[in-house]
């Protein structure tokens, strides 16, 4: 099951919606917070962190690129793939964005059933279609022990004559 974390103030419940009706068939958990404090505020206390934030610009408190900032900053969160979704047709919010290590950024369709196209195609690319980091809480992956149900592809060393 995939975890998911939205951030967004404005437009939570109707963004909750769209989401549960894109992702019919994509097995997840959705969980919301509604301003930039509370959203590090959870990534920083919990155990286990999503497996993707879908993260508004324009937040209240703490805004959503000093969210991407400081999460990027952070060697504890800066795997967690996040994906801005937007009203703003700035490109330098865009540039931004990217420049600050989002993983997409999304412009926010107008209307229920573009909403939920748009997020269709975006669960089934960042749920099936991508390869994404073990699951931040099966904890951190060792490089000398393999993960869970996987064994250790060996090497041989050449010999040398």
């Amino acid at each position: 099951m995939f975890d998911i974390l939205l951030v967004e103030d404005n437009d939570a419940e109707l963004m909750m919606e769209v989401i549960k009706e894109a992702f019919v068939g994509i097995p997840h958990q959705l969980n919301l917070v509604v301003n930039g404090e509370q959203a590090l505020q959870r990534l920083r206390t919990r155990d286990t962190h999503p497996d993707l934030v879908l993260l508004d610009l324009n937040l209240p408190i703490v805004s959503g690129i000093e969210v991407l900032i400081t999460m990027k900053k952070d060697p504890k969160l800066r795997g967690i793939p996040v994906i801005i979704m937007s009203n703003s047709q700035s490109q330098e919010d865009v540039a931004r964005c990217y420049n600050s290590y989002a993983n997409a950024y999304v412009r926010k369709q107008i209307g229920f059933e573009q909403m939920t196209a748009q997020l269709q195609v975006t669960g089934t690319f960042w749920f099936q279609t991508a390869t994404l980091p073990v699951p931040f809480h099966l904890g951190p992956v060792s490089t000398s022990t393999p993960p869970k149900g996987m064994t250790a592809v060996k090497t041989r060393k050449k010999k040398t004559r």
